[in-house]
């Protein structure tokens, strides 16, 4: 949005189609975020299925995107992955290459930290006020300590 108001941009594009969790997110954000242009997806009206779009990307020479076995989503907070793999719940196996936030140290102690929010931000770790920068460097820094549990 920042880089939008700077340049002018009176358009925002995006691929997510109806059919994608990422469509409803990034609505929700630009519209509370009060952005004053169009936004959307070509694919918002006519989504197009996956096998089609495996084909449609296998053709322009984009095989590692065809090869992908889930579709994944990342932030600050969180990695998730829908679609391919996790389609068939009576298969539910996740290919390890998707765990690349993550390592099994084997070691998981009990501790916690606790995450305040105000109005759907978070402004406390354990009890503590911080600006969202320092809510998330401290989570980080906390989750690369130890294994730990919010």
């Amino acid at each position: 949005m920042e880089l939008a108001e700077k340049t002018g941009a009176r358009m925002l594009l995006r691929t997510a189609n109806r059919s994608q969790n990422s469509l409803r997110r990034l609505n929700g954000a630009i519209s509370a975020l009060k952005f004053g242009g169009h936004y959307g997806s070509p694919y918002d009206l006519n989504p197009v299925d996956r096998l089609t779009k495996i084909e449609h990307l296998d053709e322009a020479g984009l095989t590692r995107m065809a090869q992908r076995v889930a579709s994944g989503d990342s932030n600050l907070w969180c990695r998730e992955y829908e679609s391919g793999v996790s389609d068939d719940p009576e298969n539910h196996v996740m290919e390890q290459d998707l765990y690349q936030w993550t390592a099994d140290t084997g070691s998981y102690p009990e501790e916690q930290i606790a995450i305040g929010f105000e109005n759907g931000l978070p402004v406390t770790v354990d009890g503590r006020t911080m600006d969202l920068g320092a809510v998330i460097t401290s989570s980080i820094i906390a989750w690369g300590n130890s294994a730990r549990t919010l």
